[in-house]
């Protein structure tokens, strides 16, 4: 029995969602993932299925899936939990093993946790460049002011 992306929907909408999103970690987003799953009974799920949760759910649901498909390996870590090889078939014990700190250790947390600051580092440029493009507009629109006030014939 797979997930439907739909049922997804059932994501906790506190409206806190950029809040949500800028503590996330493997742990916390594979236990919402976990929580999701266990709440609709499922026993297992595949990749595709969490990668649809990615695309079409919504709430808090849709951004731990988000944050399992985007930060490399992680998918693959909790699928090789139990089994070798990538088959992209995983109990929700093994995402529930994530949550647990199962790959708090390992090289895929290492490349989350950079993946992580990269994303606030560019975060904090985006916005110190933002920041500048309006210092730009203001003084560019008051030295116009200036330039043609200078212009105006004085009598």
């Amino acid at each position: 029995m797979g997930v439907n992306a739909a049922e997804a929907a059932g994501g906790s909408g506190s409206g806190q969602a950029a809040d949500f999103d800028s503590h996330l970690g493997i742990a916390q987003a594979s236990q919402t993932v976990a929580d999701y799953l266990n709440s609709k009974g499922e026993g297992s799920t595949n990749s595709n299925e969490i990668k649809d949760l990615a695309k079409n759910g919504s709430g808090d649901v849709k951004q731990a899936a988000e944050y399992l498909v985007d930060h490399k390996g992680v998918l693959d870590a909790i699928d090789t939990h139990d089994a070798a090889g990538v088959d992209g078939l995983m109990y929700t014990s093994n995402v529930e093993w994530a949550a647990q700190g199962g790959l708090a250790d390992s090289s895929v947390q290492s490349q989350a946790n950079t993946d992580d600051a990269i994303g606030q580092m560019k975060a904090t440029f985006d916005s110190a460049i933002a920041s500048s493009a309006k210092v730009t507009q203001v003084t560019t629109e008051e030295k116009s002011i200036l330039d043609s006030a200078k212009q105006r014939p004085q009598n």
